[in-house]
């Protein structure tokens, strides 16, 4: 009996640690993430107090972090702005894959309702604002790190509510100096890699690291479900939005008279302005570009024309399939 006690004891005892440990870990990758939030708030201060950019704040509800899983989410966050109060609010951000001090070879960001908050709201025009406060703004972003073969592969979705959706896809090469970039960065504490990342350094570090990188292929899928025909009529009856309603005919008007893009090309995208559900866009380069060839003014200047733009990237729309 007393060695039965001892062992169930001992089990015990164990699995209290166990416990523990797992819930200090995850309160101290909490405290980290809030720890970075901070740093960025006194970072934005800095730059308000030179003038750089207006007085700007975030501030959230709760943090809820799972280091085992390497989840993250923070809750009830709140973007702050002097004299002007709450600008838009969002219900929650979860990342998974992050882990302070490493970086992942897959992650996931997501956001789930953004909205301008009820104060920017009533500087809208009523029908505007009517519609912001409907529509919320969500969204999610992967992306995939093949080191072997020095390939990222981002994909990011963007929809407003259920009637608008974005979603893109691009595969790059030659990605290894970026990927040394961004770890290097993330083996930084929160202030050393906010103060590094408003230095010219590091936009110079960065664009170095760029150079090499290559696009391959991609694509852009834009999904509407009655938002545009929505926003038309909200647009026209708003004097100080009223030219943009006009933007629809000024397309077709341009579309149909002008003859700089291949007629395949033309033809798709005016099926698309006169019944807009779905309008797909593939490319795959036929020789994947570098960043540095794309800014330099020798190779650009063989794509002077729409048509060899077109040709170069081998484009493909694809109208309400």
């Amino acid at each position: 009996m007393q060695k039965k006690w001892l062992l169930g004891a001992v089990v015990g005892g164990v699995l209290a640690i166990t416990v523990g440990v797992y819930q200090y870990v995850n309160y101290r990758a909490a405290a980290i993430l809030a720890e970075q939030i901070t740093v960025i708030n006194e970072s934005y201060a800095v730059m308000a107090t030179q003038g750089l950019m207006p007085g700007v704040a975030l501030s959230y509800e709760n943090i809820k972090a799972n280091y085992w899983r390497n989840d993250y989410q923070i809750a009830g966050l709140a973007i702050n702005v002097a004299g002007l109060g709450v600008l838009a609010e969002v219900a929650s951000i979860q990342v998974t894959g992050f882990k302070p001090g490493t970086l992942a070879e897959t992650g996931r960001v997501e956001i789930k309702d953004v909205k301008l908050a009820k104060g920017m709201q009533l500087l809208l025009p009523p029908a505007l604002a009517e519609l912001s406060n409907e529509i919320a703004l969500s969204t999610h972003y992967n992306y995939q790190y093949h080191a072997a073969k020095g390939e990222l592969l981002l994909e990011q979705h963007i929809q407003l509510g259920e009637q608008f959706h974005l979603h893109y896809q691009l595969t790059l090469q030659q990605m290894q100096p970026l990927w040394q970039f961004a770890t290097d960065l993330t083996k930084m504490d929160a202030e050393t890699q906010q103060n590094y990342s408003q230095s010219p350094a590091y936009t110079a570090a960065l664009n170095t690291a760029l150079e090499q990188g290559q696009l391959q292929q991609g694509s852009v899928t834009l999904t509407n479900q009655g938002f545009l025909q929505k926003l038309q009529p909200i647009l026209a009856s708003t004097e100080q939005t009223a030219q943009l309603s006009g933007i629809k005919t000024q397309l077709e008007q341009y579309l149909s008279t002008a003859n700089t893009l291949p007629e395949s090309i033309n033809m798709a995208l005016l099926a698309f302005i006169a019944d807009p559900k779905v309008l797909q866009m593939r490319f795959q380069l036929s020789e994947p570009a570098s960043f540095a060839q794309l800014k330099d003014e020798a190779f650009l200047a063989e794509l002077q024309t729409a048509e060899q733009i077109i040709h170069f990237i081998n484009l493909q729309l694809t109208v309400n399939p």
